[in-house]
């Protein structure tokens, strides 16, 4: 009897634990069923979700304010003797007698720009319509319209590869806002709009890949500063349509790819970013120009080498040359100055320095402060107007 006693004492035990657990357990599963509904939704699951409604949204309020144009040129005339030898035949044949000049063939292009006020005035790049002879400027504003405008180049400043359009679409058109290229971080989605390969209000999406790239030839004269690099795709017809935010704002101007010797996009793009464009575009639409003033001189970065022969810690850059009639020359800046500074503002390399000369116009005085033979020396210069 005892024995048995004691089994029914444990099966009332087993029974007893066996639901006190299945009543924990039922409650923490409703606890955790109300945390999780108290609890916003913020991993990435939810992230993707809410990007699947962005793209759309910024896609669909962008493309209505990017525009395609369309450019034809007429070359510089060519003599017989400039052509290839091999294409020299056909030329006797169907060009000039004797070797003179012959016919130009126009060149037809095709890029993208965007609406910059509802006016009518269209930003894209300067290569876009360099040479141009006609500008024509395709709307997405409505549908059905496949009317080409005629553009007027207003200007265009070859230095950061802007230029300004207007056309008179007899309505006002819809813009995009220029964002804070300043504040963007990398690895920002961004959108860019345009029309790769002829084709027209093509989307692609990427992030910022770099700030602050350096674009150029190598020469310190022909060089872009302050570069956005993007995996966004960007590819030949792109130029000059708009690098756009998540809130759709212009944080640059598509200009340029690496491409590496490949036919396409390899995922290496560059924009121009948005703070130039507020410098130059305004400056453009009141006076058709960029003035800027002038030192008419030579400079170079300064490399570890450099920094210890000069006795320059960081920063600074090199004057390597100057003309006669330069205004540097006539301020008593020397060659082999390393300028460090211009007026309080530490000068952190060749473009730095560039920056700071174009923001001034011809006739404002700089004060440069250098390094000349391992001592800091004062220089005050008046910038003068750029040669032709």
């Amino acid at each position: 009897m005892k024995v048995r006693e004691a089994h029914t004492h444990s099966h009332t035990l087993i029974v007893l634990l066996s639901m006190a657990v299945g009543i924990l357990a039922a409650l923490l599963v409703m606890y955790g069923y109300q945390a999780r509904a108290a609890m916003p939704e913020t991993g990435p699951t939810t992230n993707i979700m809410q990007l699947d409604r962005t793209f759309p949204q910024v896609a669909a309020e962008t493309k209505p304010a990017v525009v395609s144009i369309f450019t034809k040129s007429v070359p510089k005339e060519q003599s017989q003797a400039e052509v290839p030898e091999e294409l020299q035949p056909f030329f006797r044949q169907f060009g000039p007698p004797g070797g003179g000049p012959m016919a130009p063939m126009p060149n037809a292009g095709l890029g993208s720009g965007w609406v910059y006020s509802e006016d009518g005035y269209i930003v894209t790049n300067a290569h876009v319509v360099k040479d141009a002879t006609d500008i024509r400027v395709r709307l997405y504003d409505r549908e059905g319209d496949d009317r080409q405008h005629e553009a007027k180049l207003i200007g265009t400043d070859p230095r950061t590869e802007l230029a300004l359009l207007k056309i008179d679409a007899g309505r006002k058109l819809p813009t995009l806002g220029v964002g804070d290229s300043r504040a963007l971080k990398v690895g920002e989605w961004v959108m860019a709009v345009g029309s790769p390969f002829e084709l027209e209000q093509t989307v692609t999406v990427g992030v910022v890949s770099a700030k602050g790239r350096m674009l150029g030839s190598g020469d310190p004269r022909f060089q872009m500063g302050d570069i956005i690099q993007t995996d966004a795709s960007i590819s030949p017809g792109n130029s000059g349509g708009p690098l756009v935010d998540l809130q759709g704002r212009v944080i640059g101007v598509n200009v340029a790819i690496l491409s590496g010797g490949a036919p396409g996009n390899v995922g290496i793009g560059f924009a121009i970013p948005a703070a130039t464009v507020e410098q130059v575009i305004p400056k453009l639409k009141a006076e058709g120009k960029i003035v800027r003033g002038w030192l008419g001189i030579t400079i170079r970065d300064l490399d570890e080498n450099l920094r210890d022969a000069y006795k320059v810690s960081e920063g600074g850059a090199l004057v390597e040359t100057m003309r006669d009639d330069s205004p540097a020359k006539a301020g008593g800046l020397r060659e082999e100055d390393v300028i460090v500074s211009v007026n309080g503002e530490a000068v952190k390399d060749s473009w730095s320095l560039q920056q700071a000369v174009a923001n001034h116009r011809p006739g404002d005085e700089l004060d440069l402060d250098v390094v000349r033979a391992g001592k800091r020396e004062e220089v005050r210069v008046r910038l003068g107007d750029v040669p032709a």
